[in-house]
């Protein structure tokens, strides 16, 4: 009688450790799934190329011009920006007189050029305006100096 049941207490011991290993691996599978998860994919990420040129539209990067100008003249330069990127890109050109020896007049340039667009053509004015003709100014030169600063646009801002 002892021994059935010892067997019956051992059978019901057993079914409960089994059935509590099976409740734990069933907690512990579930738990540990919220940490593990993996994803394939094909895709690839490219960085955007940003590669901007100008020039003069007559010669290189950085040349010597000479304008002559006369009280009520103005003169066009042309600078040419190039967009061979991949991104929009924002330009401001912007003419700065070094010098000052002369009361000319600047109109610079702003604009976009699109990733692919052919090459886009800039005018600068340069004036001199006609109710200043001091004769003091004879003979006198200027340096002017094209700055063109290049910046991507970012879509949304």
């Amino acid at each position: 009688m002892q021994t059935k049941k010892h067997n019956l207490i051992m059978l019901i011991l057993m079914t409960v450790v089994i059935l509590l290993t099976f409740v734990s691996a069933s907690l512990v599978a579930t738990t540990l799934a919220k940490y593990m998860s993996s994803k394939t994919d094909n895709n690839s990420s490219v960085v955007a190329k940003f590669n901007v040129s100008e020039a003069l539209e007559n010669g290189g990067i950085e040349q010597v011009l000479t304008v002559k100008l006369k009280p009520g003249e103005s003169v066009t330069e042309r600078v040419l920006v190039t967009n061979s990127g991949d991104v929009l890109i924002k330009y401001t050109i912007t003419v700065i007189n070094s010098t000052n020896n002369l009361p000319l007049e600047f109109i610079g340039y702003t604009g976009t050029i699109a990733p692919g667009e052919a090459d886009f053509i800039c005018p600068i004015t340069i004036t001199w305006p006609k109710e200043k003709n001091d004769p003091s100014f004879s003979g006198k030169v200027d340096i002017i100096k094209i700055s063109i600063q290049v910046e991507q646009v970012v879509e949304g801002s």
